[in-house]
């Protein structure tokens, strides 16, 4: 497993979307970790919470990030965080643990 990834991934999910609302790669980092496969361990499963609630809660979101890239898969809800923030995102798409997250904010 890449530590350096992980540390990176908890980097951005303590300071996501802060005043600047930039993602700073974001969607990136957590597309290597799902191509690392480690989506199932706690520590990326705590940053995924973060990142959707971010999405979902702050006021400025960087227009960049919301937009999102269609060639993807729904399975992979980071590329789709723009139909998250609209709250058009489907919610049996996302992960049991984030499903709660996404219906509480909606």
């Amino acid at each position: 497993m890449n530590v350096k990834l992980l540390d990176d991934y908890q980097h951005l999910g303590d300071t996501v979307f802060s005043d600047s609302g930039e993602d700073f790669g974001v969607r990136e980092i957590r597309q290597r970790l799902f191509q690392a496969g480690v989506d199932d361990i706690s520590i990326v499963k705590d940053i995924d919470e973060i990142v959707l609630e971010a999405v979902l809660v702050n006021d400025y979101v960087d227009n960049g990030i919301l937009k999102d890239d269609e060639q993807q898969k729904l399975a992979n809800w980071w590329w789709h965080l723009g139909k998250i923030r609209d709250k058009t995102f489907p919610v049996d798409q996302l992960p049991d643990y984030l499903q709660a997250v996404y219906q509480e904010t909606k």
